[in-house]
């Protein structure tokens, strides 16, 4: 379970099997893990949110590969949470709903 492979983070899996939830219980520094988080799986070519949609058409090694590199990512995030970093390397584009941030 990722969660519990990044105790730091103090992520919050939610939702429902078919449509999981993420999210980081990080007081202020929430909202700067979640962008850094997008960003990170942005640039893995994994268009992500809070909130991940399983369908039939994802087969196994989608997944896999979803489930590796979210792991490095938030390897990454912790990283920078354990320096003290996050509002200053998510600097002002914390995220907000939707996918208008990234325009």
């Amino acid at each position: 379970d990722l969660s519990d492979r990044h105790l730091a983070l103090k992520i919050k899996i939610g939702g429902q099997p078919c449509a999981p939830s993420l999210s980081f219980d990080l007081g202020q520094d929430s909202a700067a893990a979640r962008s850094l988080y997008i960003r990170g799986m942005l640039a893995r070519g994994f268009l992500v949110s809070g909130q991940y949609y399983v369908m039939g058409v994802h087969q196994e090694s989608h997944l896999n590969a979803l489930i590796e590199n979210l792991d490095e990512v938030l390897n990454a995030v912790a990283q920078i949470q354990e320096k003290g970093g996050l509002q200053a390397e998510a600097g002002g584009g914390t995220s907000t709903p939707g996918f208008a941030r990234l325009a």
